[in-house]
């Protein structure tokens, strides 16, 4: 009998166990699938600013982005007061104090910042005037410049060799090279048609970049051991500064197609299969630009133009992080 109640005690010992494992269980996944529903949700940022804020990743949850909102006018242009950077914690929802050097796109190996920036005046109605521009890379670690190139032309878009040695950017429609730590730039690629935006795949085997040709503007791709360079898409129209995956097996954009209005001030933004060409529109916003991916790959921001302040031509901006839909064949 002694043996049998031990049996008894024994078996139901075992089945509390059971059900409490299965509660714990139960708990865990709803934990999960709470904080996924909560992560879905697109986070709007608020950002008083007349300059684009191209939001760059510092870490999964930290974003750096631009800022200006001082001015000064004329009746023909404006020229923006003084650009600073901001930090904004995604988990805290907050703003945060920002560093001077903590502005920029993180390298693969995540030790470096590499920031672009245009100086000029804003002809009303005409576009920048008397652009200057400056790149710089910045050792996030010791804080040390590793290089502080200016130029008297614009630049559009600049990206890190994946090994950290080498510079690419585009000025004058093409894409130059520029060694770390050196002072002088070579032209990469040099065609009748307008390169811009060049980024390094994450194997550090190709570069892309936006062309853009009579018929349209598409991706291209330089492969840096046989120099051939190749289109990667037919009819998609991108419109500013792309970013890849991290595993590099997708390309988040901006593209004016399927805009029910054309407009001046971006577009959607969209995700490309590298692999198959195929592409899919995540927003209808009409006016986002300069998308990027988080280093983890699980989530995307970027730009949105929210309107003009008031009785002016001054544009303001937002900030929005979404998760991606990937699942495109």
């Amino acid at each position: 009998m002694k043996t049998e109640n031990r049996k008894l005690g024994n078996s139901l010992m075992a089945g509390r166990n059971s059900v409490r494992d299965v509660l714990f269980l139960l708990a865990v996944l709803a934990t999960a699938v709470s904080v996924s529903a909560q992560d879905e949700k697109p986070v709007v940022i608020e950002v008083s600013s007349i300059v684009p804020t191209e939001p760059v990743w510092l870490d999964d949850g930290t974003l750096a982005y631009k800022v200006c909102w001082a001015i000064h006018m004329s009746p023909t242009e404006y020229v923006p007061g003084s650009i600073s950077h901001s930090k904004y914690d995604l988990a805290g929802g907050k703003d945060v104090p920002a560093g001077e050097e903590e502005y920029g796109y993180l390298s693969h190996d995540k030790r470096f910042l590499l920031s672009t920036e245009r100086y000029g005046s804003m002809v009303i109605g005409q576009g920048m005037r008397d652009v200057k521009s400056h790149i710089k890379l910045v050792d996030r670690t010791s804080k040390e410049t590793k290089t502080d190139f200016s130029c008297q032309e614009e630049v559009q878009g600049a990206s890190l060799s994946p090994d950290g040695q080498v510079i690419i950017f585009a000025k004058q429609g093409n894409l130059w090279r520029l060694g770390v730590g050196e002072s002088s730039a070579q032209i990469v690629v040099e065609s009748k048609e307008k390169e811009r935006f060049p980024q390094h795949s994450p194997d550090g085997k190709k570069i892309y970049f936006i062309r853009d040709m009579n018929d349209g503007t598409d991706f291209f791709a330089i492969d840096l051991a046989s120099k051939a360079v190749v289109q990667v898409s037919r009819g998609l129209n991108p419109v500013s500064a792309f970013s890849f995956s991290p595993n590099g097996k997708y390309i988040a954009f901006a593209s004016t197609n399927e805009l029910k209005t054309q407009s001046e001030h971006g577009g959607n933004i969209w995700v490309l299969n590298v692999e198959t060409g195929k592409a899919k529109r995540l927003t209808d916003g009409g006016t986002d630009q300069y998308p990027s991916f988080s280093p983890n790959g699980q989530r995307i921001v970027f730009q949105r133009q929210q309107g003009f302040y008031a009785n002016s031509s001054l544009k303001a901006f937002n900030i929005v992080v979404t998760q991606p839909d990937l699942s495109i064949k």
